[in-house]
C-alpha cells in the first residue's frame, strides 16, 4: 500500500500526456516481461551466422537477423537491415572524409573495444559480456530488466 501511494504522489502535478505516455511504458514493459520467447545465446547465434567454419559476410549475417526478426513475429528493431544497400552508398556519398574513422571505430568493436558514453576502450570480455558493467565490475542480474531494482 506503501508504494502505491508513493507512486500516486509522484503522479500529482503530472500532465495527462505525460500520465498517458508512462502508462503505455508500464504496459509495454509488463507485456514483455510476460511474453514468452526464447532468446538465443551467444553460442547458438555465432553458429547460426558461421558457414563452413568461416564467418558469413556481412550481407548474409545481416539477411539472416532479419529473417530471425521476422519469424520471431516482432517488429524490425533494425529497420536498416533491409535498407543496407541504399544505406552503405549514402554514407560513401555524404561522410566521404570520415569513412575510414567509421570503419575504423567499427573494427575496434568487432575486437571487444566500445567508446561509450566518455569512456573510450571499454572491455566487455571476449566474448563479449553484455551483462557486465566494464566500470565498477559489476555484472547484471540475469533477469528481465524490468525487475531489476536499480
Amino acid at each position: 500500500m506503501v508504494g502505491s501511494l508513493k507512486h500516486l504522489k509522484k503522479l500529482r502535478g503530472k500532465s495527462l500526456r505525460e500520465i498517458r505516455v508512462r502508462g503505455a511504458q508500464e504496459l509495454s514493459r509488463l507485456h514483455e516481461q510476460l511474453t514468452v520467447w526464447a532468446e538465443m545465446n551467444d553460442a547458438d547465434w555465432l553458429r547460426t551466422i558461421r558457414l563452413s567454419g568461416r564467418a558469413a559476410s556481412s550481407e548474409k549475417t545481416a539477411t539472416l537477423m532479419l529473417e530471425r526478426i521476422k519469424n520471431s513475429g516482432m517488429q524490425t528493431f533494425f529497420p536498416s537491415l533491409s535498407q543496407r544497400i541504399e544505406i552503405a552508398s549514402l554514407m560513401v556519398h555524404r561522410f566521404a572524409g570520415q569513412r575510414d574513422a567509421i570503419i575504423s571505430r567499427a573494427n575496434k568493436i568487432t575486437q571487444g573495444s566500445f567508446d561509450l558514453l566518455g569512456y573510450s576502450n571499454l572491455k566487455f570480455g571476449d566474448p563479449i559480456d553484455w551483462h557486465f558493467e566494464p566500470i565498477t565490475g559489476k555484472r547484471t542480474p540475469l533477469s528481465h530488466w524490468g525487475k531489476i531494482d536499480f
